[in-house]
């Protein structure tokens, strides 16, 4: 499967980034991810139901479970979200650790 087409099938306004283990192992057992979305392009009351399908085609193309958090482009300015946890944008997650690509062992 080819990881790179993510980001592109994203829904407009949404952004994901990698934080955990993930960007620490080699082989971590899931990988955790954060989604950042603008409302004015993507409602509150959409936002989980739009990127569900995005999620569960990376958590098959990763062959680990993805665990979620979503945060509107305010709620992760307000909570410093991406600064606290060490967030990378997902395909900088994906270069740093090509292991990630790999089916689990």
């Amino acid at each position: 499967m080819e990881i790179q087409s993510i980001p592109t099938e994203l829904p407009k306004g949404m952004e994901i980034f990698v934080f955990g283990s993930s960007l620490w192992r080699k082989h971590p057992k899931d990988v955790d991810v954060l989604v950042v979305y603008d409302p004015k392009i993507c409602p509150p009351e959409n936002a989980h139901s739009s990127i569900a399908e995005p999620i569960r085609f990376l958590a098959v193309a990763l062959g680990r479970p993805v665990h979620m958090s979503l945060l509107t482009q305010q709620e992760e300015r307000g909570c410093a979200f991406k600064l606290d946890t060490g967030c990378v944008r997902l395909e900088e997650a994906l270069a740093a650790n090509p292991a990630l690509l790999r089916t689990r062992r």
